[in-house]
């Protein structure tokens, strides 16, 4: 008898750790990316990245670059940083939103002082 019940025991302890790992599986999150969203987005960030790179006009050094799956799957491309003039900046702005994948462009770069 007291076998049985340490068994019971166990069974009950072991379904309170495992039915909520189970159940947190389930559980979808809109603003969670899943494993091909952030593929794709990281090699969005690097394309755009490379591409402002070889851009004339654009001191690339200066701008940050980050990329986020929205939750109907299109990536948003977010800029930060400084450049010398708004020409400057409009054209990083241009320049990443004509990168193949990219749907939008958070531009927010300022002009440096």
């Amino acid at each position: 008898m007291k076998k049985v019940l340490n068994m019971l025991v166990v069974s009950i302890g072991l379904s309170l750790v495992v039915l909520p790992l189970a159940y947190a599986e389930t559980i979808k999150d809109e603003n969670i990316e899943t494993t091909s969203q952030y593929v794709d987005s990281s090699a969005i960030t690097a394309k755009v990245k490379s591409v402002l790179l070889a851009k004339k006009g654009v001191d690339s050094t200066k701008i940050s670059v980050q990329s986020e799956a929205a939750a109907d799957g299109q990536i948003i491309v977010i800029l930060t940083g400084t450049q010398p003039s708004t020409a400057q900046i409009n054209l990083a702005g241009l320049t990443a939103m004509n990168v193949k994948g990219v749907a939008k462009v958070v531009n927010k770069l300022t002009v440096a002082r």
